[in-house]
Order: structure tokens, then sequence, then C-alpha cells
């Protein structure tokens, strides 16, 4: 037969599992908010000098942005092309090239005051692509 507690222990045991789960509960706020500070911080050391640098000298920024932009995309480039065969680069490029110069002579003749002359353009442009599907396929 097993002996039972007294009613005071089992209330004691019971207000430190209280106790222990308050402690947890502020424990895991005190993260929370830890965190958030820590977030909050690093995105203003981050940030605040960029926009230093972006309204004190707009054009040095924008340039510099552009410039490190045009680096990253050179690298997909080149990293894509070395993973794929030289036919199926000259095909992407040659895709590329065809929607960019049909786009820009549309564009121009619209600029120019030529807009039914862009309606031919621009339905040439998927016409010359599946072209060039066919010339270079996969």
């Amino acid at each position: 037969m097993r002996k039972q507690e007294p009613v005071f222990l089992s209330g004691l045991k019971m207000i430190h599992k209280i106790r222990s789960s308050i402690v947890k509960s502020f424990i895991s706020g005190g993260k929370v908010a830890s965190l958030i500070a820590v977030c909050t911080a690093v995105g203003f050391a981050i940030v605040w000098p960029l926009w230093r640098f972006a309204t004190g000298t707009p054009l040095l920024y924008t340039v510099t942005v552009l410039a490190v932009l045009g680096v990253f995309i050179i690298y997909r480039i080149i990293q894509a092309v070395r993973k794929t065969s030289w036919k199926n680069t000259v095909r992407v490029l040659l895709h590329i090239a065809v929607i960019a110069c049909g786009i820009s002579a549309s564009v121009m003749l619209v600029f120019a005051g030529h807009r039914f002359a862009a309606i031919p353009v621009i339905i040439l442009i998927p016409v010359l692509y599946v072209i060039c599907s066919y010339i270079f396929p996969r």
C-alpha cells in the first residue's frame, strides 16, 4: 500500500510547477525581445550608412548599385554558360537579342510617331523567335 503525501506537499509541488512555468514564459519573452532588439540593431547598422550614402551622393550611389548589379548579372551569366553547351548558349543569346531588338525597335518607332509601323515589328518578334528555335534546336 502506498503512503499518501500530506496535502500541503502536493500544493507546494503545484506552486513550484506554476512558478517554473511562469519563469519559462518570461525567459521565452526575453529571448523574443532580445531577438527583436538584435534584428533592429543589425538592420539599423546596415541601412543607415546606405541611406546616408544614397542621400548624400545620389549619383555615386546609383553608379555603385548599378555596377554591383552588373557584376552580379555577368557572374551569373558566366556561371550559366559554363554549365551548358555552346549551342544552347548561342540559342538563348539569339532569343534575347530578338526580343530586345524587337521591343527596342517598336518603342523607338512609337516615340518617333510611327505607331502603325511598330505593329508589324511587334508581330515579327514571336515569328523570329520561332525561326531561331528551329535553327538552333535543343
